[in-house]
């Protein structure tokens, strides 16, 4: 990965502007010393106004409150909170503003914008080395030959418009799949393992987002409530009831299987009750909807099922002790993170450090904290994790850490980077929306996604 050696050589920084008053936002900068600007008779003049306090409660209506200056708002529901929550909006108006809570959640629901790190945007994720950007009122766009942003179309001609997306790429092809509707899982790009689903063996590959059967002759497949897919090769579904179904190349046979199979903990029992899937290299995980706890299969080289042994490959859904609270699990090549609430643990082949400090050398074979120096505190307050043959972490202060990779003497979590939106594909570039608005591919620049 070029670009993360440049960054540690040259200590290229990108910067985050500092927060100001004059912008459209109430109660700005750290939430304790931050002045409670909506009082309760609605807020003063201008500042309370343009963050939707919403007069005397911070009420759902965003008028503005009572300030002279006060325009229509674009808070809603708590802006402000009416004179007792300096520190508390939840107004975010457009990419590049600063979100100055420090909270990647704090801007969630507004319409168009979310908060990443600390900067605001409109995209919720980005992948195939920075050919497609999924935004935020559903438009997933792929970077076209010609450098700009296209959108993607389903089987009917409509636009392709997913809930949630996983997928990766190149500038001539996205593959992936995507929740429309009430659930129905439509998936696009190379099909040499079946990913497109039973039905579609003929399609090479397909440029719009095609349906995925339950059957050959079966209705289409509705109702998921999650999705996991890795590099156009395996895919996976929650179902409605909470189980696991999978398709294109099997994780623990390595054989083509285009139908959607179900997940067993068991010769004959059905993996349920979970919430999320994640799908990486020849291995998957479920997590649990109840405790977020994880349950993994497929090949198990080196530990990185994270199963205690170094057993080569687990048949049925196993769960994988100590784990809960889990919001999303990562694995690449030999190695995988779990990203909690605290934090994040890591496990699976540490030859080149991409389990970190604690993890020493060789193969990991249970979950270890993900370290900032051997023993020392962990690497906290993580908004996402991104595995390759470096590993990166963006943390809610828009700042980048990476460590592990091919040196003789891999780094521990070190921060390369500051001003970062999102984090997407490692594994051969480091690519993030930055600042500038921009998504940066390595050494290539990619148009701004945002409207």
């Amino acid at each position: 990965m070029r670009s993360f050696r440049v960054l540690l050589a040259v200590g290229a920084v990108v910067t985050l502007a500092g927060c100001s008053k004059e912008n459209t936002f109430v109660n700005q900068g750290n939430p304790s010393d931050a002045a409670p600007e909506a009082a309760a008779s609605g807020g003063s003049a201008g500042t309370a106004g343009t963050a939707g306090s919403g007069g005397a409660a911070g009420g759902s209506s965003g008028t503005g409150g009572s300030g002279t200056g006060g325009s229509a708002g674009t808070g809603g529901a708590g802006g402000g909170v009416g004179g007792t929550g300096g520190g508390t909006s939840t107004s975010c108006d457009q990419a590049s503003e600063p979100c100055c809570d420090g909270d990647p959640a704090w801007c969630y629901g507004q319409t168009g914008v979310a908060c990443a790190g600390v900067l605001c945007t409109c995209v919720s994720d980005l992948g195939g080395n920075g050919t497609f950007t999924h935004r935020l009122d559903g438009t997933l766009l792929r970077l076209h030959v010609d450098n700009t942003w296209q959108t993607i179309e389903l089987e009917n001609g409509q636009r392709f418009e997913p809930t949630r997306f996983v997928g990766s790429g190149t500038s001539s092809q996205v593959s992936g799949c995507g929740l429309v509707g009430d659930g129905e899982v439509h998936c696009l790009g190379a099909n040499a393992w079946g990913t497109l689903g039973p039905g579609n063996d003929a399609e090479a590959s397909s440029a719009k987002a095609l349906p995925i059967l339950e059957s050959e002759s079966g209705p289409a497949l509705t109702g998921a409530l999650d999705i996991g897919f890795y590099e156009a090769r395996s895919a996976c579904a929650v179902t409605d009831a909470g189980g696991v179904l999978c398709w294109g190349k099997d994780v623990v046979t390595g054989a083509k299987n285009p139908t959607p199979t179900p997940v067993k903990i068991d010769a004959g029992t059905e993996l349920t009750g979970m919430a999320k899937v994640f799908v990486g290299d020849a291995a998957a995980f479920a997590v649990s909807a109840s405790d977020g706890s994880v349950w993994a299969w497929g090949d198990n080289v080196n530990g990185h099922l994270g199963l205690g042994s170094g057993t080569a490959k687990a048949q049925y859904a196993t769960k994988i002790a100590g784990l809960t609270n889990v919001r999303s699990v990562v694995s690449y090549d030999d190695h995988s993170c779990a990203l909690t609430e605290s934090g994040a643990s890591c496990w699976g082949d540490n030859a080149h450090g991409n389990v970190g400090p604690a993890g020493g050398t060789g193969a990991v074979y249970l979950p270890v904290p993900l370290e900032t120096a051997a023993g020392g505190p962990a690497l906290d307050a993580i908004v996402s994790i991104h595995l390759g043959y470096e590993s990166c972490a963006l943390r809610q202060d828009a700042s980048v850490w990476c460590w592990g990779g091919t040196l003789s003497s891999p780094p521990p979590p070190t921060k390369v980077l500051d001003g970062v939106f999102l984090l997407g594909q490692v594994s051969t570039d480091f690519t993030y929306l930055a600042s500038d608005g921009a998504v940066h591919a390595g050494d290539e620049l990619r148009p701004n996604p945002c409207p």
